[in-house]
């Protein structure tokens, strides 16, 4: 009797950490997301450099001579295209695999935790103590009805880490389409009470 009672506490106690495991993976994923997919879309974000031409007279003789090439933000030692524009074959090379890991991720996330508070959230909400403590975060601060929301606010992340990057190259218009997103979504916030 008392083995059949301590292989219980042990499988107990097993599950526990695993239930702390899952909140623990969970959350540190949410946290982690906003600034993985921006420094994820970074490698897509590319910025002509030119020489300056200084002491070229006139100046259109320089022009061509003085242009350095299409080169990566996050780190200029590394070249898209050359001053012709042919595409670096090193950089060309991990583009595909860094897009596809970045469609993967950027919308795998979501889905993920989309399924995971859909799919548990009625055995949480009828009691089931390991769900609710491993994933009850998801959707306990939302009416009941409204947890949509928690993927639609990782749809705002995702648009404002990733969208104003790609498709906004001066920094006013970073601003007006981070502002413009932010108040979109001010919008449907309001209208919806989530919370």
């Amino acid at each position: 009797a008392n083995t059949r009672a301590g292989n219980r506490g042990e499988a107990l106690g097993c599950k526990h950490v695993l239930e702390l495991a899952m909140c623990f993976a969970c959350t540190a994923f949410d946290i982690m997301y906003p600034t993985t997919m921006r420094i994820i879309m970074q490698f897509f974000v590319c910025r002509d450099l030119k020489t300056g031409t200084a002491g070229c007279n006139p100046p259109e003789s320089c022009e061509k001579e003085g242009y350095e090439g299409h080169w990566l933000e996050a780190d200029y030692a590394l070249q898209r295209a050359d001053a012709d524009g042919v595409p670096d074959p090193e950089h060309a090379r991990y583009r595909v695999f860094v897009a596809i890991a970045a469609f993967v991720y950027s919308l795998g996330t979501p889905c993920l935790f989309m399924y995971l508070m859909f799919g548990f959230q009625k055995r949480g909400r009828a009691g089931d103590k390991v769900v609710h403590r491993a994933l009850g975060w998801m959707y306990e601060p939302y009416h009941f009805g409204r947890e949509w929301w928690f993927g639609l606010e990782m749809a705002r992340v995702l648009l404002l880490t990733s969208t104003v990057a790609l498709f906004a190259s001066e920094c006013y218009m970073k601003i007006f389409v981070a502002l413009f997103i932010s108040i979109v979504f001010l919008i449907v916030f309001t209208l919806t009470q989530p919370y």
